[in-house]
């Protein structure tokens, strides 16, 4: 949570709030929300606010019960890794680069009538993945931190060849 979330959460307040809107001003669509609280319970600053003055407004939708919606809980970095793992092996940029590190030195990749073509691109991926994460599934990312390490080596070895940069996540946390 960020330091302006922690601050809004420690003064926040209770309100009715309706929204009306859209409303189409000069060349853009904007939204009125009203703010209904008793007297006692506005904000000091907001009952000395003059019009122009700015303010954070955080809003929550409650659900039909009046209950705030349970927060969303972040994934683990295994979890995410081993998630972006399925997916760029649908990639077909990263396909065509798997194959490439994965075929011997000067030997070409050919594929026979019978073979799908994109299936076994896909699967040339997923084994360069674990040959290079040295796991048996890209599950078993999660909870292995010297696998994320591993995968996030492949995945900046792989944007650098394309010109591009992969931000690791400088954050720790549990994988």
């Amino acid at each position: 949570m960020t330091a302006l979330a922690r601050m809004a959460l420690d003064h926040c307040q209770a309100a009715d709030a309706r929204l009306y809107g859209p409303i189409k001003v000069a060349d853009d669509i904007e939204a009125v929300i009203s703010l209904v609280m008793p007297l006692d319970q506005v904000p000091e600053a907001l009952s000395r606010a003059v019009p122009g003055d700015y303010f954070v407004v955080a809003v929550v939708q409650l659900d039909h019960t009046g209950a705030a919606p349970k927060p969303l809980v972040r994934k683990s970095r295994g979890h995410r890794l081993s998630a972006y793992a399925h997916r760029i092996c649908e990639d077909r940029e990263f396909q065509a680069w798997a194959i490439d590190r994965m075929k011997p030195p000067g030997v070409g990749y050919v594929f026979s009538v019978a073979d799908d073509e994109r299936r076994v691109m896909a699967q040339t991926a997923r084994q360069l993945i674990l040959m290079a994460c040295q796991i048996s599934d890209r599950g078993k990312l999660i909870g292995n931190p010297d696998a994320c390490d591993r995968f996030e080596r492949l995945l900046t070895e792989f944007h650098a060849a394309h010109g591009r940069t992969f931000h690791v996540e400088i954050q720790p946390e549990q994988p």
